[in-house]
């Protein structure tokens, strides 16, 4: 099963910004949008999504909204009731754990990981997660 949409879009805003600047607004998100489907997007449409009261991306918001992040993989934004493939299912997930990784590797000051290979070893992510962890502890513990 996959985590439901407003946790992936909420990954999303946490993923896409940089290391020192706060996360995207609904507000900055819906003008994005509005910018690039060049017709407006209501704050509310951004924030019910990220709440969880609207569960679905209205069709011709999915690949504009894929973009603000940098997303190439719009089935990432599919709706939780949707049909999909086991291996749609095992690709959302993955994203959804690779997003995560990344996130905080550069909240942790990394400032290069490739995740390339995680489609042939979906393990990876968690071994690289442990190891992000293990430099976090042993930093703390050189700081004391």
């Amino acid at each position: 099963m996959i985590p439901p949409l407003n946790e992936r879009i909420s990954r999303l805003v946490a993923f896409g910004h940089s290391r020192h600047e706060p996360p995207l607004t609904d507000r900055q998100i819906a003008d994005q949008l509005s910018t690039t489907v060049n017709a407006p997007v209501p704050e509310d449409l951004i924030r019910g999504l990220r709440e969880g009261t609207a569960k679905v991306v209205p069709t011709e918001l999915v690949e504009p909204l894929a973009a603000v992040f940098g997303l190439y993989d719009v089935a990432y934004l599919a709706p939780e009731h949707s049909s999909l493939s086991s291996a749609e299912v095992d690709r959302i997930l993955l994203m959804h754990e690779r997003l995560e990784l990344l996130s905080e590797a550069r909240d942790l000051g990394v400032q290069h990981i490739a995740t390339r290979d995680v489609d042939q070893d979906p393990q990876l992510i968690s071994k690289l997660k442990a190891a992000l962890n293990a430099m976090t502890k042993k930093n703390s513990r050189d700081a004391d």
